[in-house]
């Protein structure tokens, strides 16, 4: 009797030994797995988000990458100038960081009304007060998607807003319309 209790109790503890390592949650992490293989200055790169200079990338571009291995890049209005353009510098910064297995963040700040960094032939996005004024969640909703669309097609994957800050100060210009109103309620 005492020889069937360990014969099972053994039968049991190896099947179950065998069965943990077919549950998912017993895998390593794939994004660990990748932090793990990666030297401490690569790390550190992949916490940057640089800017770049030009319209299209340059030496200093292909040093950010290849040397300091940031993690991404910040476009602006001095780098976007028309739809073609911008494809283009898209595309040439993930071919250039096609050797590495962590895609770059491309992002913009594109808030919409005065704060749009896209050529206008791309997108004109209404203001977030505009927005704000009309006090409607599917048209706040309706405006980020058509959004997140347009900045999706052209292969960005971050964007700097919407800006939730409350316009408490009609006297800073800073906010002003950027936000979508004066309170915590509509914001």
């Amino acid at each position: 009797m005492i020889h069937l209790k360990k014969t099972s109790l053994s039968c049991f503890l190896i099947t179950f030994i065998m069965l943990t390592g077919c549950i998912p949650g017993f895998e390593m992490d794939p994004i660990q797995e990748k932090m793990n293989a990666m030297a401490l200055d690569e790390k550190i790169g992949q916490m940057v988000i640089a800017g770049i200079e030009d319209e299209a990338p340059g030496e200093n571009t292909h040093t950010l990458l290849k040397q300091y291995h940031v993690g991404g890049f910040i476009l602006f209005s001095k780098n976007l100038k028309n739809a073609n353009q911008t494809l283009q510098l898209i595309n040439s910064l993930k071919e250039i960081n096609s050797t590495n297995p962590i895609p770059l963040f491309i992002s913009v700040d594109e808030e919409g009304g005065r704060v749009s960094r896209l050529p206008q032939e791309i997108i004109k996005m209404p203001s977030s007060q505009s927005i704000g004024n009309k006090n409607s969640v599917l048209l706040s909703y309706q405006v980020g998607k058509t959004l997140a669309k347009k900045l999706k097609a052209f292969g960005f994957n971050m964007n700097y807003a919407p800006v939730l800050d409350i316009n408490s100060n009609p006297k800073n210009p800073v906010i002003g319309n950027r936000a979508f109103g004066s309170t915590p309620e509509i914001v």
